[in-house]
C-alpha cells in the first residue's frame, strides 16, 4: 500500500471499523499501520 498516504490509511482503517467491513481487510490495514509505525496515531484518533 505504498500509494496510500498515512492520513488516508488511518481514515480508511477507522471507516472500515465503523462500518464493520470485512475482517481480513481491517487486518490488512492494521498490518500496514504497524509496518509504518503509525500505531499511536491509530489509537489516538
Amino acid at each position: 500500500m505504498p500509494h496510500l498516504s498515512d492520513q488516508l490509511l488511518i481514515y480508511s482503517y477507522q471507516q472500515a471499523q465503523k462500518y464493520h467491513l470485512n475482517l481480513e481487510f481491517i487486518q490488512l490495514l492494521e498490518r500496514e499501520i504497524r509496518k509504518r509505525a503509525l500505531e499511536s496515531i491509530k489509537l489516538s484518533s
